[in-house]
């Protein structure tokens, strides 16, 4: 899952984490599910980020990754707190069900509706960064925010969008899991789980982007999603 998670996100955009965490609460706890998907993002974010490092801004943003930031630290203590609950999976599979049916219907309705795309200001940055950090740092899959602020800032900029956010993920990764490091929630048991996930994100994410002009992504992304929306009814339902 994880190396079909880091290929799909090579060819289509759609999130590593939103492929693994729709299977892999099925057997493990959330909390343990999230800290194997924020390694996991770390070592594919700096697989693309050594690929387009030069188009890195850090000027722009800086601001924004404070927020994440903030949002992370909130998230962590939520997690700690309740990610061995079961009731978490619920919660986790009613965001994963909106988000899945959110990804599936945009395509439509952004054919319809062609809107202006104007620079983020402070009040939209701190909102986009906050969610980000929180939803990313309870489930591993608050890309879709972060991907909102970063097309609002290049619009036209394909690789300074794709390396901010992939760098958005190293650094907030990096930081939620040093919290989690220093409050021991790291467990032996989970090392093998890890070894074998950062090998399989860097192959997906090399043999994507080998193959992006040899696939229909759109198509794959597709019919991914429908069963990311099966998959997150079943967590709502049985868990």
């Amino acid at each position: 899952m994880v190396f079909l998670g880091a290929f799909l996100q090579s060819i289509s955009g759609i999130s590593t984490g939103l492929v693994v965490v729709s299977v892999l609460p099925l057997f493990m706890t959330v909390k343990d599910t999230t800290l194997l998907i924020l390694t996991i993002l770390i070592f594919g974010g700096l697989t693309a980020a050594i690929k387009y490092y030069r188009y890195i801004e850090w000027k722009k943003i800086a601001e924004f990754m404070i927020y994440v930031l903030i949002g992370r630290l909130v998230a962590f203590f939520i997690l700690t707190t309740y990610g061995e609950l079961d009731v978490i999976k619920v919660w986790l599979g009613g965001f994963l069900f909106s988000v899945a049916l959110y990804q599936l219907l945009l395509p439509r309705f952004s054919k319809k509706a062609k809107v202006a795309r104007q620079s983020p200001n402070r009040l939209v940055s701190f909102t986009l960064g906050i969610l980000a950090g929180i939803v990313g740092g309870l489930f591993g899959i608050g890309g879709m925010f972060v991907a909102t602020f970063f097309i609002m800032l290049y619009p036209n900029q394909r690789f300074s969008y794709i390396v901010s956010i992939q760098v958005s993920a190293i650094i907030s990764s990096i930081f939620s899991i040093s919290l989690h490091a220093a409050n021991g929630d790291i467990e032996a048991s989970l090392l093998p789980f890890l070894i074998v996930g950062i090998i399989a994100v860097i192959l997906g994410t090399v043999v994507g982007f080998k193959s992006l002009n040899k696939t229909k992504p759109q198509t794959i992304k597709r019919n991914l999603l429908i069963l990311i929306l099966i998959a997150s009814l079943n967590l709502m339902l049985f868990s």
